[in-house]
């Protein structure tokens, strides 16, 4: 499906996603019109577009002949490029990282409304990110370290605080707005919160990468005001299982104690991020009813890195293959009927019938037919 916007029509993309679910359409192409009366200001109808991309789980969002500048970091992969449309740039437009990839605005755009919205992307990364401490508390079995420079082992000097202060100094001076300190586990360095602070004070915004367990209530308490962002690993639902996968006791605990003692002292933005691995995959919606009863403001997933092997984190090219007895180990209870691993599926509750007293259960013989003759029996008759 495809929506052209004017100015008469913007107001609708919000209503528009309910519309293509109810309708089954699994995508959508927003284009500007090219009729320049109508043509509408970008800066009005961005938040329009924004809450249609909500919907970008239930279909395809693509957006044509749209400025690459005017979009969100984030939405950017939405841009469809397209070869039939030669927009107008700006002379701000040569030094901007997209330059080349962006269609530009539509003609006779900054002739209606300015140039204002122009919004150039120096070729520059985001952010910058300083493996501070080579040393870990934790020996986790998924660590890309082990690929990276701690390859040969952590028995590795440590940078710096000079150094590391001059690079904080030429990222501020490039114009580079954040700064990510990790490891190893970087509160193990000595100076880590002089460092954090240098940065904070530069006018960076500061991103902290901890397996969290060594924050305490002291800690706790010196990051507040000179980190916005802490990053903390969280692989399992069970302590058992994280133990497991980082070889460190009551990992868990420890780290679910390190996110309540971060939002008591007000930090920003406190993050869990997962390896997706075949172990945990298997158990995600009993890690998604977990993570969502912290007080965690962002949940990410991350693709696994091989350390050296496939076998190394039990990754292999094979699917996973159903497990067909798993229903062998429901005791009581309502039946469910299902297949492992497969949509739908619902859960059959008995009841009494007319030739059943207040102390029998009758099933009827059609029953055994539908359910492939399976029947099981719960404590709810």
């Amino acid at each position: 499906m495809r929506f052209k916007i004017d100015q008469s029509n913007y107001g609708m993309l919000p209503r528009l996603g309910d519309f293509l679910i109810n309708n089954k359409i699994d995508k959508v192409e927003i284009e500007i019109t090219d009729d320049l009366e109508k043509l509408p200001y970008f800066s009005d109808i961005i938040p329009s577009i924004y809450q249609l991309l909500d919907y970008e789980m239930y279909f395809q969002v693509w957006l044509k002949n749209i400025p690459i500048c005017v979009i969100s970091p984030q939405a950017i992969d939405h841009i469809l490029p397209s070869s039939d449309f030669k927009g107008e740039k700006d002379k701000q437009c040569k030094d901007c990282y997209w330059n080349k990839k962006c269609s530009g605005f539509p003609k006779g755009y900054f002739k209606k409304y300015d140039s204002q919205e122009i919004c150039p992307k120096p070729d520059l990364p985001e952010e910058i990110m300083i493996e501070v401490e080579p040393k870990c508390n934790f020996d986790c079995q998924f660590c890309f370290n082990k690929v990276s420079f701690a390859k040969h082992g952590r028995d590795i000097k440590e940078i710096s605080t000079k150094s590391i202060k001059k690079l904080i100094d030429n990222i501020t001076g490039l114009g580079i707005g954040i700064i990510r300190f990790t490891g190893g586990e970087p509160l193990l360095r000595k100076d880590i919160f002089q460092l954090l602070k240098y940065s904070k004070d530069k006018g960076l915004e500061v991103r902290l990468n901890t397996n969290g367990s060594l924050i305490d209530n002291k800690v706790a308490s010196k990051l507040r005001g000179i980190v916005d962002n802490v990053l903390i690993p969280i692989e399992s639902y069970t302590d058992k299982e994280e133990t497991k996968l980082t070889n460190t006791k009551n990992s868990l605990k420890k780290k679910v104690k390190a996110i309540e003692l971060l939002k008591k002292q007000n930090i920003p933005v406190v993050r869990a991020g997962t390896v997706a691995t075949q172990e945990n995959i298997l158990s995600f919606d009993k890690i998604a009813q977990f993570i969502s009863k912290l007080p965690l403001d962002e949940w990410e997933l991350y693709r696994p890195v091989p350390i050296s092997k496939k076998k190394d984190l039990n990754i292999s090219d094979e699917k996973i293959s159903p497990d067909y007895t798993f229903i062998k180990d429901i005791v009581a209870g309502r039946p469910v009927l299902t297949y492992p691993l497969r949509e739908g599926g619902f859960r059959l509750r008995y009841g009494r019938s007319r030739n059943a007293g207040l102390s029998s259960t009758s099933i009827h013989p059609m029953t055994m037919k539908v359910l492939d003759n399976f029947i099981a029996i719960g404590t709810q008759l």
